[in-house]
């Protein structure tokens, strides 16, 4: 033949690739005479493991193989070799999953690379790297697949980069309007200590109006985990959110809000802390109202309710709307409380309607005199604008004119107490509802006796009628 075929080089060894923590594969190639190359494949039987201790077995590779380069392509010398693991690997069962992302499954790639060349030395850096998806958590509703990367050590402890590449809806049944967008963080696994953690944040913060009556601004998910592997117990995935919140609409009060998502059930369990300065009503009664600071729940597809907010407000001291005549006040031992609830009423496919009401309890003191009436108990709806209407009654009889007329007793009282916000005006009326009957000496016979106690106040003159 005209044709001449080159020299042939070939080699084969056995090889420990990685040192003492590396593996052992068998090594076949073509040696290049002209430039002094060699490119050489490897093939490992399996069995081996790119880290050590209890993640050791969950991480124990197939058979694989690849390839290594020495002075080719301008790299000294270069190994690379990938590993697709058959299945997915869970860390913690139904709670920390390594698996496949898009189509490839969990990932595992051996590189070595020339770092440095001085005179006849020669430094190579070993790397094992991973590459898949994060499952956390196995609820309907868990965050959605995350990507993972990064560096496997053999010993000590391992980070991964993780990251989700779509938007998730951890509420997406009671709030679907709640879009948490890309979430990112780590997962570490210390080989030494038996020990993992988890935790993604929430880079982007995200916003959302539930009916215009619950504003969430600046909200934020983070999902977490610990796993000491060497405890029998097992904690949850955890999954936080915070945001500031307006509730109440436009006439209602800000507050920071902190709860868990349960991911099994899409439910959240929040806490509400307002500062303090809101008052429940506008106009000359807003001053008098102003309250406290305090703090409430917010419980999201619990208990059968779809939504649902409670906060109780206990006012620091009596609230004289006219002083000496009309003073609300403690009833048994608690004082002035204003209660604050956010109910959904109707959910019709993806519409929710809210109901958002403030309720005043106390006690009305009508008079300051030695004989006036004796506390009422007072209940009922505030109005941010217009008429407020607290209903009253008492709980003990009253004597009114118990030095002269002492069998004259008034059983219980009931009625109203109106205080009309844009027009500072006050009205009270209340009326003795079972009539008595009292004989005074035998000489003055009074039957059918009714007493009912009234006032109107006009907040805006300087008079101020009796009761």
């Amino acid at each position: 033949s005209t044709e001449t075929p080159p020299v042939a080089v070939g080699l084969s060894c056995t090889a420990m690739i990685g040192g003492s923590n590396g593996f052992e594969a068998s090594l076949t190639g073509q040696l290049n005479t002209d430039d002094g190359s060699a490119a050489c494949q490897i093939e490992h039987p399996g069995g081996w493991s790119p880290v050590t201790g209890w993640l050791a077995s969950l991480l124990e590779t197939p058979k694989f193989s690849g390839t290594l380069n020495i002075n080719v392509g301008g790299n000294t010398l270069a190994l690379n070799a990938t590993v697709i693991l058959p299945s997915p690997i869970a860390l913690v069962p139904n709670l920390v999953v390594l698996t496949h992302h898009n189509s490839a499954g969990p990932t595992i790639t051996i590189r070595i690379e020339s770092q440095q060349e001085e005179a006849a030395t020669l430094t190579l850096a070993f790397t094992v790297t991973f590459t898949g998806g994060l499952k956390l958590g196995s609820g309907p509703h868990s965050p959605p697949l995350l990507y993972a990367n990064g560096e496997l050590m053999s010993t000590g402890i391992s980070t991964l980069s993780v990251e989700t590449e779509e938007s998730w809806w951890p509420l997406a049944n009671s709030v679907p309007d709640l879009e948490i967008p890309a979430l990112r963080g780590d997962l570490s696994f210390d080989t030494s200590n038996s020990m993992l953690a988890a935790l993604v944040t929430q880079k982007t913060p995200t916003s959302v109006s539930i009916d215009s009556v619950i504003d969430l601004d600046e909200c934020l998910v983070n999902v977490s985990t610990v796993v000491d592997l060497s405890s029998t117990e097992t904690p949850p995935v955890a999954v936080g959110l915070s945001c500031t919140a307006m509730i109440g609409g436009s006439n209602g009060f800000e507050a920071s809000l902190t709860g868990q998502l349960n991911t099994d059930d899409g439910s959240a369990a929040c806490q509400i802390e307002h500062p303090g300065g809101w008052s429940p009503v506008t106009g000359w009664l807003a001053s008098l109202l102003e309250t406290p600071k305090f703090s409430g729940t917010l419980n999201i597809n619990v208990g059968g309710n779809t939504l649902a907010l409670n906060a109780t407000v206990i006012l620091p001291s009596p609230i004289a709307l006219v002083p000496n005549l009309v003073v609300l006040t403690h009833h048994n031992s608690a004082g002035p409380t204003i209660t604050i609830r956010i109910e959904s009423q109707q959910e019709e496919a993806a519409t929710l309607t809210l109901a958002f009401t403030v309720t005043f309890t106390g006690g009305l003191k009508l008079g300051s005199g030695p004989h006036s009436p004796p506390l009422l108990y007072a209940n009922g709806e505030l109005m941010s604008t217009g008429i407020s209407t607290l209903s009253v009654e008492t709980e003990e009889s009253w004597w009114p004119l118990a030095n002269s007329v002492p069998d004259l007793e008034i059983p219980a009282l009931r009625g109203d107490l109106s205080f009309d916000t844009s027009n500072s005006m006050l009205a009270a009326l209340v009326t003795q509802k079972t009539p008595t009957s009292v004989s005074i000496d035998s000489v003055i016979d009074l039957d059918e006796c009714l007493v009912n106690v009234s006032t109107v106040v006009d907040l805006s003159s300087t008079e101020t009628p009796p009761v």
